[in-house]
């Protein structure tokens, strides 16, 4: 399991609290974008391309350009 840096935990638990939040107000929220942000944060975390995450998650709803765009590992 690699290590995340202050910064990679601090959006992470952000994004989660986020998400927490949301549901709290209303249990039926859509947070499917935050969760897609969550995704795309441990995909850099775990160093992986975008053609490695197709290969994970093959139907992942991530574009490449969401993906290069939204990285803080680099």
């Amino acid at each position: 399991i690699p290590s995340a840096t202050q910064e990679q935990q601090d959006a992470i638990i952000e994004i989660v609290d986020d998400i927490l939040n949301a549901k709290e107000d209303n249990l039926s929220s859509d947070t499917s974008e935050l969760e897609k942000r969550i995704d795309i944060l441990v995909y850099h975390l775990y160093g992986l391309t975008y053609d490695e995450v197709l290969i994970v998650d093959p139907d992942t709803p991530i574009t490449r350009e969401e993906f290069e765009q939204d990285n803080l590992s680099e």
